[in-house]
């Protein structure tokens, strides 16, 4: 393969391209000072009855700190206490395990609510989302300003709400608002009959077993 040229030689001096060790050097500066923003994990000054989040540097509450330092034996716990309810009754297995209430460093977090349509909702941060955008936006010289017009939502917000959820509006509402802005006067004459077959198959009361009865159904 190699001597008939279908498949080249990996290039192993693409590292030592000027170009290639300024951006690695570049990146290299990047993480050394980002590291030396934060707090040292493994210093002695940090009090040592404290449980501190790495990423922020924040210590969390008491009742956080026990859960995470005593997770494996809460759960080896729960765990010997389904055994034994287990071989107490036959019935126990098949039953409903109650859900443990997680605490970790993203409980936390502060959370932030929104109200929509009358419900507290929690806000969902996109960071990942906008750091892979400015990364792409970086390495291929992708025009940030264009990108961000577009909202960072799972579906356009016409059709959703700025969480995520869809809107739950009639289409009866588009249609009035439509007719508000036009003038119509009624048909002389009737060209075309339009049938909307949901509103029929849901006024019937006795519905057929199959869709061949449901359409000879007067």
């Amino acid at each position: 393969m190699e001597e008939t040229d279908l498949r080249p030689d990996q290039d192993i001096t693409a590292d030592l391209e000027q170009s290639r060790i300024k951006k690695h050097s570049l990146q290299l500066d990047h993480c050394i000072s980002h590291i030396k923003q934060n707090m040292n994990p493994f210093s002695k000054d940090v009090d040592k009855d404290l449980l501190c989040n790495i990423s922020t540097g924040q210590a969390v509450t008491i009742d956080i700190k026990i859960f995470l330092l005593n997770v494996e034996t809460l759960g080896n716990k729960q765990r010997e206490t389904f055994i034994t309810e287990c071989s107490a009754d036959k019935e126990r297995f098949e039953k409903v395990i109650k859900r443990n209430k997680i605490l970790n460093f993203a409980t936390a977090a502060p959370k932030q609510k929104i109200y929509v349509a009358g419900k507290s909702l929690a806000i969902r941060m996109q960071r990942d989302l906008f750091v892979q955008l400015f990364s792409l936006s970086l390495e291929q010289t992708l025009n940030i300003d264009k990108v961000l017009a577009y909202p960072l939502t799972p579906v356009p917000l016409a059709l959703c709400h700025i969480d995520g959820t869809i809107c739950k509006t009639d289409k009866s509402v588009l249609l009035k608002i439509l007719e508000k802005e036009i003038d119509s006067n009624p048909p002389e004459r009737c060209d075309v009959i339009v049938y909307d077959g949901f509103f029929i198959m849901h006024s019937i009361r006795d519905v057929p077993s199959s869709f061949g009865n449901i359409s000879k159904k007067n």
